[in-house]
């Protein structure tokens, strides 16, 4: 349970960014060649391969589309990160239930024993009365004989999964957040992808003097 206290979203950090720093300056370096054809304006002839390769090996240094990349690479680091932490807390959570239910069945005390008749009691008593095995025991009673199973529980795991479930909420609750301002949702994120490419692009189109002095000045 410690692990979990870091599911606040400002503890949230770009692990992964290389990898997505790698997509996205992929992606953009493969756009150069075709803006700058474009802002070329000689839409009759196509550069050579040489020129292309020539003009992605320059991209770090020409910088045609100024620290978008950068920002794109980063706002999908986090986000997707986040979402990786909440599968991984969410399987945590599941791991703790499946050791809990272990407990049950792997102790051997007088409580356990107790324990186990009631779970089986209430589990196959409908069945053998003829019932459908659909038909599922009333709220009050489960609760009550999950109470007494887990009573010996409580004390040890009521904090730390309180902290849990509060935890997993805080990053949902971020995660969900259309302004996303602590920078974890993932769906706004994706959602604003083309808008900050078209960005970029029209930073090229702004500085297309610029860019074209240093791609000659490289060339």
């Amino acid at each position: 349970m410690d692990s979990l206290k870091f599911l606040a979203p400002e503890a949230i950090k770009t692990i992964n960014l290389s990898r997505y720093q790698e997509n996205v300056t992929l992606f953009f370096t493969n756009l150069f060649p075709l803006a700058y054809h474009h802002s070329a304006d000689i839409s009759n002839k196509d550069f050579t391969l040489d020129y292309k390769e020539c003009l992605k090996k320059s991209i770090e240094t020409i910088s045609p589309f100024g620290e978008i990349p950068k920002q794109i690479a980063q706002s999908l680091s986090k986000s997707l990160e986040a979402t990786r932490m909440l599968l991984q807390a969410l399987h945590s959570g599941v791991e703790v239930l499946n050791t809990t239910d272990t407990l049950l069945i792997d102790e051997h005390g007088t409580g356990n024993i107790e324990c186990h008749d009631a779970l089986v009691k209430m589990t196959y008593c409908p069945r053998c009365q003829g019932m459908s095995k659909h038909t599922k025991p009333c709220s009050g009673y489960c609760l009550n004989v999950l109470r007494g199973c887990l009573a010996k529980y409580v004390a040890e795991l009521d904090l730390p999964w309180n902290g849990y479930v509060e935890g997993i909420e805080y990053l949902l609750s971020a995660m969900k957040r259309s302004n996303n301002e602590a920078g974890v949702n993932a769906d706004v994120v994706i959602r604003n992808l083309d808008t900050k490419i078209s960005a970029a692009i029209m930073h090229y189109m702004e500085k297309g003097k610029e860019i074209d002095s240093r791609t000659l000045v490289k060339q």
